[in-house]
């Protein structure tokens, strides 16, 4: 038994070794690639990266400052991946992500397919449950499952005397998201798809500097640039842009994101154009989403595809 110990020790640590070392030759070519489309741009920095969200530049030699990011959370079946700086990764992907998560996992739960986070209170305090929302049948009813760990004790036996015929009670919903940073979110995976797309003849436009200036903070997040969509059937390809013209508007991306959580949906997010444009304008696209379809070949493929436009999802959890 002895010999058994050391020999696990070499495997574990071997794993270990070979992970850090695929993990640092998948930073390697996305630096060279992303080196590349950065001195197409600005031919005057090459062997330089820059990250595409806080413009700063860094060199191989610190390399060890940037990380792989996914423009479509890992989480929700994304797969495109490119590099930011740590800080933008740690202090926005991040923070950011958890609420575009939550956010896809709150629509599973009134579809019932997932539990819904609930509480209610009594004289004794408060107890939490999961609830099982689904069609209210014999064969697929409506359950509460009471949260022991998480509720007050005395609460759960004086609730035992509560439940009669006629009584009533209120429950309340935790979807664990906020809004805004929901919005926030698909906007920064709509930017990140399209620098994988585009590269940094994007990330320099007036466009992406608008963008930009959302995610920091420096002006409010626009509410209305997301929609739910229905595409007609599978897109052979997760990363499609739409670039689109509108009188007045001049152009913009209408950038589709499939999403996976208990089930796909597919979220269309309006992203400024290049040359940039008015954000009020932008979002009276979103004034009857439900008349709007777009036609589009997706990257990869000779088909036309069918994409039908919906409220935002999030404004029916009353958000």
């Amino acid at each position: 038994m002895a010999s058994a110990r050391p020999f696990r020790y070499r495997s574990v640590l071997g794993s270990r070794i070979g992970n850090m070392r695929r993990k640092k030759g998948l930073q390697t070519r996305l630096f060279s690639e992303l080196s590349v489309k950065l001195t197409k741009v600005k031919p005057d920095l090459a062997g330089v990266v820059s990250c595409p969200l806080c413009l700063r530049e860094f060199r191989l030699d610190a390399i060890k400052d940037l990380s792989e990011e996914h423009s479509v959370s890992s989480k929700l079946g994304g797969t495109g991946l490119t590099l930011t700086c740590r800080v933008c990764n740690n202090t926005g992907g991040t923070k950011l992500e958890k609420h575009l998560v939550s956010a896809m996992k709150a629509m599973d739960g009134p579809a019932g397919e997932d539990v819904l986070a609930a509480a209610w209170r009594n004289d004794k305090g408060r107890i939490s449950a999961n609830v099982q929302w689904r069609l209210g049948t014999k064969e697929a009813p409506v359950t509460i499952g009471i949260v022991g760990k998480a509720s007050n004790p005395a609460a759960i036996d004086a609730a035992r005397s509560q439940f009669f015929d006629g009584a009533t009670f209120t429950l309340n919903f935790n979807f664990d998201f906020i809004p805004e940073r929901y919005w926030k979110a698909t906007l920064r995976a709509a930017y990140l798809t399209a620098f994988e797309v585009y590269g940094y003849e994007y990330v320099f436009s007036a466009g992406a500097r608008q963008v930009r200036d959302v995610l920091d903070g420096k002006t409010p997040v626009p509410q209305k640039l997301v929609m739910e969509a229905f595409p007609h059937e599978e897109p052979s390809s997760q990363r499609i842009i739409m670039p689109t013209f509108l009188g007045g508007l001049g152009e913009f991306f209408v950038v589709l994101l499939r999403l996976v959580s208990k089930r796909t949906r597919y979220i269309a997010v309006l992203l400024s154009g290049k040359p940039g444009c008015d954000w009020d304008l932008l979002m009276s696209v979103n004034t009857n989403p439900r008349r709007i379809r777009i036609q589009t070949t997706p990257q990869d493929s000779a088909s036309e595809l069918y994409i039908g436009l919906g409220d935002d999802p999030i404004s029916r959890l009353g958000g």
